[in-house]
């Protein structure tokens, strides 16, 4: 099933997130927190990062690494939630 292209839109908009995108240190708790709490929004959050760095012609900061682990810790989250 596509992703709201709306709900993604609007994220992209968010200046917040676009710093955090961007790598503004500042934004890094807030949407890493936003991102533990909502796993269920992860696809949602990282399209939403692709476009803004689409827009902004640059790669995410966050390293490859670092994007396998959170998407590790997501599912982690989400078999414990099943149990």
């Amino acid at each position: 099933m596509p992703l709201p292209a709306h709900l993604i839109e609007e994220l992209a908009h968010n200046p917040r997130f676009v710093a955090y995108v961007l790598g503004d240190p500042d934004a890094q708790d807030e949407w890493e927190s936003w991102l533990a709490e909502h796993p269920d929004k992860a696809p949602l959050f990282f399209e939403a990062a692709d476009l803004v760095c689409t827009l902004h012609d640059t790669q995410a900061h966050l390293p490859e690494e670092e994007i396998n682990q959170l998407w590790n810790d997501l599912a982690s989250r989400l078999d414990e939630d099943e149990a």
